[in-house]
């Protein structure tokens, strides 16, 4: 990645289904890529699905990744509340990542916000 964007690689080039670099670092939880990406201008784009970064971090119990981008991209109430309820309700039906005390956390945490 470093190599890629010190070429000038353009971050926000999407794959077939319409997901950036972006996305697929914060699918897999890299959070030093995903802050990388964002320094040299990665956008919080949709792909296909409709799915952004954040979402898509989200879904895969990728708390970490949530966190940074909720505080340090710019993203609405309703994008941050949508992310938390979705990690929350991915901890709690994830056969991997099933930890209820981390589900509380962050659908309290979608609560508190509304």
């Amino acid at each position: 990645v470093n190599f890629l964007l010190d070429k000038a690689a353009d971050p926000n080039k999407k794959a077939y289904c319409g997901a950036t670099a972006l996305h697929f670092a914060a699918e897999c939880g890299h959070t030093a890529i995903v802050r990388k990406l964002l320094k040299h201008g990665a956008q919080m784009t949709k792909n296909v699905s409709g799915m952004t970064p954040l979402i898509t971090a989200a879904e895969r119990t990728r708390s970490e990744v949530v966190e940074y981008l909720v505080q340090n991209t710019e993203v609405i109430k309703k994008e941050k509340i949508d992310a938390y309820e979705l990690l929350g309700a991915s901890y709690a039906n994830d056969k991997d990542n099933y930890c209820l005390t981390r589900a509380y956390t962050y659908l309290r945490k979608a609560m508190e916000l509304r």
